[in-house]
């Protein structure tokens, strides 16, 4: 039977899952985002984020701490593209 700790209370059941929490070793804080990052084939990385965890690139565009860095490296203090769907840098 999967099992979470989530602020201090633990979940189980058989509608339990794993994604409910943030991904970050240690973080037992409600996930609310996804990271956004295209990993290839038109899929992201998807790991569940907590909101201070979750770094925001965009709109509605949030990236988990190593990919923050990498985009912020990339990026040189571009913008993000707000089309939705897309993370692209624009000038």
């Amino acid at each position: 039977m999967p099992c979470v700790y989530l602020d201090g209370i633990w979940f189980c059941g058989p509608g339990v899952r794993h994604d409910w929490v943030c991904g970050l070793d240690g973080c037992a804080h409600e996930s609310e985002f996804l990271c956004d990052y295209p990993v290839g084939h038109g899929k992201t990385c998807d790991m569940p984020l907590c909101k201070e965890h979750a770094v925001k690139v965009g709109p509605n565009f949030h990236l988990c701490p190593v990919h923050a860095a990498m985009f912020h490296r990339e990026a040189q203090g571009r913008e993000v593209n707000p089309t939705p769907g897309k993370l692209m840098l624009v000038k």
